[in-house]
């Protein structure tokens, strides 16, 4: 979880950010905005272009961005080439964050009420010591993220205006 003035270090990728992020080639700082207007839901647009500027911003390098192994055979299962050598790479580097693994996490965290898939990423990244999950999956983690204890539940226009806050 966040606490008050903390600013985020380690935020756990959902595999749907790692999808828009490629589909999108936000970390190309050359990007044409051109390409965004082609989003048509406007909360999927201010998402992506958060992104791109949490990702500009990070250039210093404070926030780490982890993924689990779990998040790369979601990428692999897609097909894309290269969804599974990107998510290779951040794989490598995001296990030097699992750190342990507990049990009884799912009940006493809030995570029963969802999905086993989206319950079993939470679960990552709260071994991994991640203070945000961050998601574009308005259905399901999103939507219950009242329930949830231990770590924050975020969007990317949420993570990005808590930086921007911040000074960071």
């Amino acid at each position: 979880m966040i606490e008050d003035n903390e600013l985020p270090t380690r935020i756990f990728f959902d595999t749907n950010v790692i999808q828009n992020i490629l589909e999108y080639d936000l970390f190309n700082e050359e990007l044409e905005d051109v390409r965004l207007q082609t989003v048509k839901d406007p909360r999927k647009r201010e998402d992506i272009i958060a992104l791109r500027s949490i990702y500009i911003a990070n250039r210093g390098g404070n926030l780490a961005f982890i993924i689990s192994g779990r998040v790369f055979q979601e990428l692999s299962a897609s097909q894309r080439s290269d969804l599974s050598n990107w998510g290779f790479e951040f794989l490598d580097y995001s296990n030097y964050f699992f750190e342990y693994e507990d049990k009884g996490i799912r009940e006493r965290f809030g995570l029963a009420l969802l999905k086993p898939k989206d319950r079993i990423l939470l679960i990552d990244a709260i071994n991994m010591n991640c203070n945000v999950f961050l998601t574009m999956d308005y259905r399901t983690i999103w939507k219950h993220k009242k329930n949830i204890k231990k770590i924050a539940i975020l969007r990317p226009i949420e993570l990005w205006q808590l930086l921007e806050a911040m000074g960071a």
